[in-house]
């Protein structure tokens, strides 16, 4: 018990919109801010809610494109936007993941949604998107 106290307060995610979203694939940007390394992707939980109070639990798919209501690790890169050549397929210490995420229902211009992004561990991170 003392080992996952240990892992929790040593994790942290940050979540980071898209400059601007249009519609279509949303690409969000999780950057691990924490000094543990985080993978496992298809237990992350990724969930949507909707200015009108609906909300969608995303699916992980592990190879895009994904269906309305899914979302996938698009890459993994160092802070300076190169690919990661450390530890291929882990989210270590500094290093940001690209989400592609399709929601299950479109925005209209100036709508909201704000979405959580959980790992396994329970550590979550919340953004907000509008649509353009």
């Amino acid at each position: 018990m003392e080992a996952q106290s240990s892992e929790l307060v040593r994790t942290n995610i940050i979540a980071v919109p898209p400059a601007s979203y249009a519609g279509g694939v949303l690409e969000l940007t999780v950057k691990n801010d924490g000094q543990t390394n985080i993978a496992d992707f298809a237990q992350w939980d990724v969930i949507v809610q909707y200015q009108n109070g609906d909300f969608s639990y995303l699916a992980y798919s592990p190879a895009g494109p994904e269906d309305p209501g899914q979302w996938t690790v698009q890459g993994i890169y160092n802070a300076g936007g190169s690919p990661e050549t450390f530890d291929p397929g882990i989210l270590d210490p500094g290093e940001q993941l690209t989400v592609s995420i399709t929601l299950d229902r479109s925005l209209s211009s100036g709508q909201s949604c704000e979405i959580t992004v959980s790992t396994p561990n329970g550590i979550k991170s919340q953004t907000q998107v509008t649509a353009e």
